[in-house]
């Protein structure tokens, strides 16, 4: 199986954002571009490995009520790998809204060749300021073997500060 290389992750991501870009009649930001880069230094070091990442996140609202966000990225431990994810965002109501997104990675002991998630969203408060989040989570790895998780969280939103 060909392992998906980060950069070329990347590369794809930047071109279709400029693509998006260079067609639109006129320049409205609907977008955003995020990326980030991490590393984890792990101790005891006879014991575990350090962690890099690195990933790159486009967001796009292509309707009211629609967000499309698909993100790549990759990881150096004791091994290489990269994933890529696509997912979206639809807003029910004024109050409550949903996640459903695919990730896929080249083969890693330390990612699920697949996983599925799906989120539901509970705006709460005067400000609609917290969020009340019920996930469901499937991971299937190239071994046959299989995760399901169920997920409970919240996000809570201030000026310049959230707390997740």
């Amino acid at each position: 199986m060909r392992k998906i290389s980060a950069i070329s992750l990347i590369l794809s991501l930047l071109i279709m954002a400029g693509i998006n870009i260079l067609t639109a009649q006129e320049f409205v930001p609907t977008g955003t571009i995020e990326s980030s880069v991490a590393y984890d230094y792990l101790t005891p070091r006879d014991e575990y490995t350090d962690w890099f990442s690195t990933d790159l996140r486009y967001t796009t609202h292509f309707s009211p009520r629609n967000t499309f966000t698909l993100a790549g990225g990759g990881s150096v431990r004791d091994e290489k790998f990269g994933w890529l994810q696509a997912g979206i965002y639809h807003d029910w109501s004024s109050r409550f809204y949903t996640y459903t997104g695919v990730t896929t990675s080249s083969s890693s002991k330390w990612m699920g060749r697949w996983r599925f998630d799906n989120d539901l969203n509970y705006k709460l408060g005067p400000e609609r300021q917290y969020i009340l989040t019920f996930g469901q989570t499937a991971i299937l790895y190239p071994d046959d073997k299989e995760d399901y998780i169920l997920s409970v969280g919240g996000i809570w939103y201030r000026k310049h500060f959230i707390l997740d």
